[in-house]
């Protein structure tokens, strides 16, 4: 799955998080207006396993796509054995589902393993960059110096 699909995987999920914190924030205001949090409790109770499911997409969204990038530039990516790299299915408090999210000392690690490797890559990129601009003006140089000789030689040659 591309980053841009996970991204708007996360934007959606984002969004009906929203959905819902209106809906909680408008509970809590009567709550606090009435004095009673009975439906706010009750509210709560049916959908506390809602945040919980979207926070764990979100960050395994973010963690699958910080894993293809790591893929795609070839860097060694957390075992999914090593459970101190991922957190485990009781603490996501998901029951229903089994997202695969990594701790985030682990997303540190690979996102600046991730920028380290595109900045050596950039680097690369961009002294083979000034070895050819160097090359190309030197020959410009050159190819400007034979031009003139020539014309110097062709009109003192008349």
């Amino acid at each position: 799955m591309s980053w841009h699909t996970r991204l708007l995987k996360n934007h959606k999920a984002r969004a009906r998080r929203r959905k819902l914190d209106k809906v909680g924030a408008r509970l809590f205001k009567l709550a606090k207006e009435t004095k009673d949090s009975t439906d706010l409790d009750n509210w709560y109770d049916e959908n506390h396993q809602e945040f919980d499911s979207i926070a764990a997409e979100i960050k395994h969204n973010d963690s699958a796509a910080l894993m293809d990038e790591a893929e795609k530039l070839y860097l060694p990516t957390p075992e999914y054995r090593d459970e101190e790299k991922w957190i485990s299915r009781d603490q996501l408090n998901t029951p229903t589902e089994h997202w695969r999210v990594l701790t985030p000392e682990a997303m540190t690690e690979l996102r600046t393993a991730i920028r380290k490797e595109k900045r050596e890559r950039r680097e690369t990129f961009e002294s083979w960059i000034k070895i050819l601009g160097g090359i190309i003006a030197a020959l410009t140089g050159l190819v400007g110096a034979a031009i003139g000789l020539i014309a110097v030689l062709h009109k003192s040659g008349k």
